[in-house]
């Protein structure tokens, strides 16, 4: 499992990435944009303080792009 955020282009636009492993070698990626960066920091701190992943419901999976 690996979570990763990056600043776009367009100003104020943030995006974040969580892959989560499914089995040997399988996994599913999603996707979330959002220009809340303290929402995206929350995330992080969640995971690392609580083990705690994001409700992903709202998440785009792109696991096909890879």
């Amino acid at each position: 499992m690996y979570m990763q955020a990056a600043a776009l282009e367009e100003p104020g636009q943030m995006v974040a990435e969580i892959r989560l492993q499914e089995g040997e070698d399988g996994f599913r990626h999603y996707s979330c944009r959002t220009t809340d960066p303290t929402g995206i920091i929350q995330w992080f701190l969640d995971y690392w303080g609580k083990q705690q992943l994001p409700q992903l419901e709202s998440w785009q999976d792109i696991t096909h792009e890879f």
